[in-house]
């Protein structure tokens, strides 16, 4: 299998998302909106630099999408993919999510 470059396809669905929401290739709007540095988004786009799940996060937030979107190959900003989960895998989630918040309270 062919090894994917994951900071290409970073860019490049970046590059489709500023197209498809503010009509064309807009460092400084994606600054902005992102409240990441320009130097920062540039890099991204040279492909200067590894981006750790917060910034993943900022940048999917503008265009309202999750971090993992912004990594899947050939991405459609028109029609993103969605995650469906079984009703047993909801109901595994939502077990597991008060487990864990009853373990929170429990430690404070």
């Amino acid at each position: 299998m062919a090894q994917i470059d994951t900071k290409q396809v970073l860019w490049e669905n970046l590059q489709a998302l500023m197209h498809h929401h503010f009509k064309r290739e807009n460092l400084s709007e994606l600054s902005r909106r992102s409240t990441l540095g320009l130097a920062s988004i540039d890099r991204i786009k040279k492909r200067e630099t590894s981006v750790g799940i917060d910034t993943l996060e900022k940048l999917a937030d503008v265009f309202g999408l999750q971090a993992w979107h912004l990594l899947t190959p050939r991405l459609d900003p028109s029609n993103p993919p969605v995650i469906w989960l079984t009703h047993t895998e909801h109901e595994l989630y939502e077990r597991m999510r008060k487990a864990a918040q009853q373990l929170a309270e429990i430690q404070h």
